[in-house]
């Protein structure tokens, strides 16, 4: 019971970041410039990848190795292809993700952000 307790907590508190993140990016897409909103989409759907590969890479390894909080599949006699499979879709997502970030050019500051 304590391991799904944390668990939750754990995805809560992540579910909440994701949110704040999503207000963040949001807010830079419509302050954006017009000549760069392509770029703004391109890293904002980067971060949006890194972001969800990086928490199931970090959720495989960290709680559900290492922490042992609980398994991809508990059922399963063997879960080694399950925990594979969760992991090695974490990871496709998150070179999708870096595949995009080095394709944008990097955001560039205007108005009050400008530094002198």
């Amino acid at each position: 019971a304590a391991e799904m307790f944390s668990d939750g907590l754990f995805h809560l508190v992540s579910t909440e970041l994701l949110v704040v993140g999503l207000y963040w990016a949001m807010t830079s897409v419509w302050r954006g410039r017009d000549d760069d909103r392509l770029g703004v989409w391109r890293r904002y759907w980067a971060g949006l990848f890194l972001g969800a590969g990086g928490f199931n890479l970090y959720d495989g390894t960290i709680q559900h190795k290492v922490l042992r909080l609980h398994e991809v599949r508990a059922d399963a006699t063997d879960p080694l292809p399950y925990d594979l499979a969760f992991l090695g879709t974490a990871a496709v997502v998150m070179v999708i993700g870096v595949v995009l970030l080095r394709g944008s050019s990097p955001p560039r500051r205007s108005g009050l952000d400008a530094r002198p």
